[in-house]
């Protein structure tokens, strides 16, 4: 029962991918990047963005992903700090993407897919680790895991800035969760 807002948000990203594969959404409209987000104000698209996905693999294992490091963070944070977490290191996590992507002049550079707010996730639980057993165990705990995010991150079409700035913004909002 606890897993419902994971099954919901893994629900939503499936409903967004048929909307846009059937071409109901544009995938245009609902993308990101520092043009259409920051300088034209359309902040929808820091949450829209991380819902829409460009093929059918896409969507899979980010959804695959999702739910393995989504149950994760249910069992030790609970579905209230998941939900935080989850949102909060979207949305932060982009912004920083996108202010970094507009430093080196990409910002007509588009990204979708929530694939950055599973970074973030990745982020809180490896700091969970790093707290409880420390910084070592988690890097081996993990190891798996971070490799495939950085080879993931390098690879054409992947906007790997987003998924670095997700994971360290997931880092920070465990770490403030810990200090409360």
């Amino acid at each position: 029962m606890q897993n419902i807002i994971l099954y919901l948000i893994i629900i939503a990203n499936i409903v967004v991918y048929y909307l846009t594969y059937t071409e109901k959404l544009s995938l245009g409209r609902l993308a990101d990047s520092y043009s259409t987000t920051l300088r034209h104000k359309q902040y929808y698209r820091l949450i829209t963005s991380a819902f829409c996905h460009k093929n059918i693999i896409h969507l899979v294992l980010n959804m695959i992903a999702l739910y393995n490091v989504g149950t994760s963070i249910i069992f030790y944070y609970g579905p209230i700090l998941f939900v935080i977490i989850y949102f909060v290191t979207m949305i932060a996590g982009e912004i920083l993407s996108l202010l970094i992507h507009h430093n080196q002049g990409q910002d007509d550079l588009y990204s979708v897919g929530s694939s950055g707010a599973i970074c973030g996730l990745i982020g809180a639980i490896l700091m969970l680790y790093a707290y409880n057993f420390g910084i070592l165990n988690a890097f081996r705990s993990l190891s798996t895991t971070l490799i495939y995010l950085v080879v993931m991150s390098f690879l054409p079409q992947v906007d790997g800035v987003s998924h670095i700035c997700c994971l360290a913004v997931g880092v920070a909002v465990a770490y403030l969760l810990m200090l409360i």
